[in-house]
């Protein structure tokens, strides 16, 4: 920092920084000079000015960047060699730029290394998600990356913001960026302990935007079809070709349609041809998936239940039908321990119910969705299904919210009443279990979503109707066995439901008249 700078008054200082961000965004290519006086202010000894500095120089910055990176290398090559003069006076802009640029952002690096908090750390860092959400083409896009997401541990809701906006966003442009981010959350998940990570780290992950049309699998498909129209395009082309030959004059029409057919068809072949971009775009897309499932798998596989488990689990059910095929019989299997281990948690039951319900959704979801090719056996996934309503029927301090009623009917949509089939004793057993819910809830319309379910799954097995009689209960070792957690083994089939529909019929009743 000059002497002249040292001795200036805080109002000359803001004066002079005004004055030269004004003139050098007016004049950009003759004031570019000015800007490492500029940058020398942020050695100045008062924080408010340094902070000041910062933020113009982050708005100058993002007003005179190019919308393209800058090889500075190529740069420095070219300048040496004789080119015009007006070539030569965009590569010394270019090269000044991307040099202050440097100074600047490097400047703010060691800041944020060296302070760990206070207002010029927040300034810093609300400069660097500024650039790295203005200037996402830019040099040094992967430092801006790299700091802004370490910045998650100390200016959290800043950092947060501006990655979310990022991987929210579904422009194409921005696909290296994200890939960038989730490398550097990865890395983080990976250095760091649970308790040292924000609250909301698999939250931002969930926030990410992908077009699915641009997935190597997708764009294959894709290629595969548009080569097939552009050889029909051809044949169509060429046989019209050898009809009009025979012909010995042409309507100024039919040239007209020959010319235009013909351009349609190079016009194809040259889209088929030039889909590198494209190509880019789905390999990247695919590295993006498999970092979000690398994630998630690293939550899931934890030997206990993590802080980001309910988040792991959104982001499988949001992304379910995208799921890689090798990953498939993993994460099935952690699921599948995650219900044992969920149920071992005594303190907050109503949590625990509520994050097995999802697990077991997200299980039938899986099968539903990307595992139906292999079929997999849910035996297991609806063994874990009764466990959990069983708990929620003996427990009776479990009061379930509307958000667990609408899991299990919708879990009980997707196994019994749409796709796949049990044995009559599963069935059965599910059928007491439900009627026993239905009888102890006081939610009206949960209890008739119940009574539609039960009615609907006894359409379908018809061995189950049994139950409504009056005298179907078994006695000695037939009696049905309510302490078992196995399904296939209650022997539910053989008791009887009549006095939990009665109940429920004078319960109906009494709330018509009520109203």
């Amino acid at each position: 920092m000059s002497e002249n700078q040292r001795t200036m008054t805080l109002t000359q200082l803001t004066h002079m920084i005004e004055e030269k961000v004004t003139e050098i965004q007016a004049n950009p290519d003759q004031r570019i000079s000015e800007l490492p006086q500029l940058i020398e202010l942020l050695k100045h000894e008062n924080v408010f000015i340094v902070q000041m500095t910062i933020m113009a120089l982050t708005d100058l910055f993002i007003d005179i960047a190019p919308l393209y990176k800058i090889d500075q290398q190529a740069h420095e090559f070219k300048v040496t060699k004789f080119i015009k003069k007006e070539e030569k006076q965009v590569l010394n802009f270019e090269l000044s730029l991307i040099k202050n640029y440097y100074q600047f952002i490097k400047a703010q690096f060691t800041f944020v290394k060296l302070i760990s908090q206070g207002p010029l750390v927040e300034t810093c860092y609300q400069s660097l998600c500024k650039l790295l959400n203005s200037l996402f083409h830019f040099n040094y896009n992967r430092e801006l990356v790299q700091y802004v997401t370490y910045g998650l541990l100390t200016c959290n809701e800043i950092c947060y913001n501006s990655l979310a906006n990022i991987l929210r966003n579904k422009k194409h442009s921005l696909h290296e960026s994200k890939l960038q981010i989730l490398t550097q959350i990865q890395k983080l998940y990976q250095t760091k302990h649970e308790d040292q990570l924000p609250d909301n780290l698999v939250d931002l992950v969930n926030q990410i935007q992908i077009d699915t049309k641009f997935l190597p699998q997708e764009l294959e498909k894709q290629e595969k079809e548009k080569k097939r129209a552009v050889k029909q395009k051809k044949r169509e082309y060429f046989s019209q070709k050898e009809k009009d030959k025979k012909k010995q004059k042409l309507t100024k029409e039919e040239m007209a349609k020959q010319k235009k057919l013909l351009k349609e068809v190079q016009d194809e072949l040259q889209e088929a041809q030039g889909d590198l971009d494209k190509k880019t775009l789905a390999k990247n897309n695919g590295e993006i998936l498999s970092k979000i499932f690398y994630i998630y798998f690293k939550v899931l596989k934890l030997p206990r239940v993590s802080k980001y488990y309910e988040s792991a689990l959104n982001g499988i059910l949001q992304y379910v039908h995208l799921i890689n095929i090798e990953l498939i019989q993993g994460i099935f299997e952690c699921l599948l321990s995650s219900t044992n281990i969920l149920r071992q948690k005594k303190d907050n039951l109503l949590k625990y119910i509520n994050l097995r319900l999802k697990t077991i959704f997200a299980l039938q979801s899986i099968m539903d969705g990307p595992a139906s090719v292999f079929g997999v056996d849910d035996k297991e996934t609806m063994q874990r299904f009764y466990v959990c309503l069983l708990d929620m029927w003996t427990n009776k301090k479990i009061k379930i919210t509307e958000e667990e009623e609408s899991l299990i009917l919708r879990i009980l949509d997707s196994a019994f009443i749409r796709k796949r089939h049990f044995s009559q004793e599963v069935t059965g057993s599910f059928v007491k279990m439900l009627i026993q819910l239905a009888n102890n809830s006081e939610n009206v319309r949960f209890v008739y979503a119940l009574c539609y379910c039960i009615k609907l799954v006894m359409q379908k097995y018809q061995k189950t109707q049994k139950m409504l009689e009056e005298d179907n209960e078994g006695f000695g070792m037939n009696s049905y066995n309510v302490k078992c957690d196995d399904p296939s083994c209650t022997n539910a089939l053989n008791s009887s439901i009549y006095e939990e529909v009665k109940e429920i019929k004078n319960f109906r009743n009494s709330t018509t008249n009520k109203r």
